[in-house]
């Protein structure tokens, strides 16, 4: 039997390219499925009109067999703090054709302390609400 010196890795190597190709990225309005890109231009137009957004970027995250959209922009905080939030795509428990876009972002927080930063989601997902009829939340994780 002849013993790879280097088979730890290969194994690593294909199971991320296992796992990864369940859940792929794919950057581009045209890779937006067509019953969601007029939310999606909402979106973006409306991102490109905020103060503080910049390098907007759209496209699909494929998983469980549903193409979801995403729309990802970079946020500066007024403190000077920048992050990027990308909100993907979720089917709403709301109606069946309903899609709510869900942000995660990082952050711990303790009842009574401060509220991590939350990179203008807040502000975002009510001018998603106003200008688009989109429904958008940012969770903690």
């Amino acid at each position: 039997m002849h013993y790879c010196q280097h088979s730890p890795y290969v194994l690593l190597v294909v199971a991320l390219v296992a796992i990864a190709g369940d859940r792929a990225w794919s950057a581009g309005l045209d890779d937006v499925p067509k019953t969601y890109r007029a939310d999606v231009t909402c979106m973006v137009d409306a991102l490109k009109h905020t103060s503080l957004v910049d390098q907007i970027e759209v496209g699909t995250f494929n998983s469980d067999g549903w193409s979801r959209p995403f729309v990802q922009y970079r946020f500066s905080e007024l403190d000077g703090r920048i992050g990027t939030v990308r909100f993907v795509g979720d089917r709403s428990n709301i109606a069946e054709s309903a899609t709510q876009y869900v942000a995660r972002l990082n952050g711990l927080f303790t009842l009574g302390g401060p509220m991590p930063p939350d990179l203008g989601t807040r502000e975002i997902s009510e001018l998603w609400k106003m200008k688009c009829g989109i429904a958008a939340v940012a969770v903690y994780v």
